[in-house]
Formats: C-alpha cells, structure tokens, sequence
C-alpha cells in the first residue's frame, strides 16, 4: 500500500496561525467545511478552494484525523510579520458551497 502524503503550509502571524488545506485534503481526512469553527477561514485561488483552519481548535482536529488514517503530514511554516492575508479570507462559518462552479466545490447546485 502506497504512502500518501500531503504538503501543507502553516501561516502565521503575529496574533494567530493557520494551516491552509484544499478540499482534497479534506476529503482525504473526511472532514467537511462545516466541521471547523468560524474561526477558519476559506478563499479560491488559482481556480480551487482553500481552506485556513485556525491554529487552536481546527488545525488539530484535521491532524488528528490526517493522522488517524495514516496520511503523512509535510508541513511548511510561513510567518509574516504584519496581519497575514488570510485575515481578509471569508469566515467559513458564512461560506456558501453550493455557487457557481468551483473546482473543487461539493454539493449540488441549485437550478434557479
């Protein structure tokens, strides 16, 4: 059985950090947006959702799930010295998955 391995950043700054993850990576650790507090945050970039799972609470919880199905776990630190621009990322607690399409996006769409 091949080893799988996910390459993450954790962002920083001065007040709090993030590890930031894409909806692959949550579906690998069955984890959905709707798991984290509103203290994560989550952007499109490049095309494809991303997900800032605050450093308390969130990070952990995806870890310890990584962790519990024998996912490895590269994680790369970044540390900014003024507010990081996650700050200005969307609450996660407000996102709306079901818009128009995104790579990566899940649910069904609505047809209005």
């Amino acid at each position: 059985m091949s080893e799988t391995k996910l390459n993450l950043q954790f962002r920083s700054d001065p007040g709090h950090g993030w590890l930031v993850v894409d909806m692959a990576a949550l579906h690998l650790t069955n984890l959905l947006p709707s798991d984290f507090s509103a203290f994560s945050y989550v952007t499109v970039q490049k095309g494809k959702l991303k997900f800032a799972l605050e450093e308390d609470c969130d990070a952990p919880k995806f870890i310890r799930s990584a962790e519990d199905r024998g996912l490895t776990l590269n994680i790369k630190e970044h540390y900014t010295d003024g507010n990081s621009s996650i700050r200005s990322w969307q609450s996660i607690s407000t996102w709306q998955p079901y818009g128009p399409s995104v790579h990566g996006s899940i649910g069904p769409r609505s047809h209005a």
